[in-house]
């Protein structure tokens, strides 16, 4: 997922002690379907009906470098592909979705291009709470098989999990009131071995790319318990959501490839 968290400073102070944010694993937040009587709006996370939002990914140098190794010089190249992004994302809001724990969700599609393929086609579940949280109530997802040849040989939907089956607890997705060092579940589903999370790195932030600068970015560290190979950067800007994911961190925290929203 391209993408994409208490109620509100001092909300959250109630719902999570201090202490407990200190700690290094990071917290399930406490969920209420009576916070979501009405709902309020997030600037990091828009949720407007018919949103749609481009992104495109670059291998960066250090990619590059290791292809370079791995190539065979025998292999003929294949000009079309290579004029092809290596990554492409389209995110579009499409409104009204599911009620899950009594709550009404926003459906947001997520389509993921690798070399022109589809990749992943997901819909993804989530709802503002009254204070401007937004919670990630789950995703249904459709990965696509390719052979080597590039011919499709299948489906599965691997990822898939939603709150309130098979343990599964709604996470958080964006924070009314970002606070630097806060880590929370973005979603946690045991069962379905979705166990993501994110920290809040950096505040009021200024970012450069393909749509223009940024100000008051906020940057984030998403990972996850099962899986500690699986993290990135990501990047919000106020009014616009997310703007730049920096995937695939090494050891050294250098991105294997840099997606970036697209005017």
């Amino acid at each position: 997922m391209l993408t994409y968290r208490m109620m509100t400073t001092i909300a959250l102070a109630t719902m999570i002690p201090v202490c407990v944010l200190a700690q290094t694993d990071p917290v399930v937040p406490d969920f209420d379907a009576a916070d979501f009587t009405t709902q309020g709006t997030n600037a990091w996370f828009p949720l407007t009906t018919g949103l749609v939002r481009r992104y495109i990914g670059t291998p960066t140098a250090m990619t590059d470098a290791a292809d370079d190794e791995d190539d065979d010089p025998t292999e003929a190249s294949d000009g079309d592909a290579a004029a092809l992004p290596a990554e492409m994302g389209i995110t579009t809001v499409l409104g009204l979705g599911p009620v899950v724990l009594g709550v009404q969700t926003i459906t947001i599609l997520d389509e993921d291009f690798a070399l022109g393929l589809i990749a992943e086609r997901t819909l993804d579940y989530f709802a503002a709470d009254a204070d401007g949280n937004i919670w990630y109530f789950g995703e249904d997802v459709l990965n696509y098989v390719y052979d080597n040849d590039g011919r499709m040989t299948g489906t599965n939907t691997d990822g898939s999990w939603l709150a309130g089956l098979d343990g599964a607890q709604p996470g958080i997705a964006m924070v009314a009131v970002p606070t630097k060092g806060m880590r929370l579940f973005l979603e946690y589903a045991p069962a379905n071995e979705a166990t993501d999370y994110f920290e809040v790195i950096a505040l009021d932030q200024t970012v450069t790319g393909p749509a223009g600068t940024f100000t008051g970015v906020i940057q984030t560290f998403e990972g996850s318990t099962v899986d500690p190979q699986a993290r990135e950067y990501k990047y919000w800007a106020p009014g616009v959501g997310l703007i730049r994911v920096e995937e695939s961190l090494s050891a050294d925290m250098q991105p294997e490839a840099i997606v970036e929203i697209q005017p």
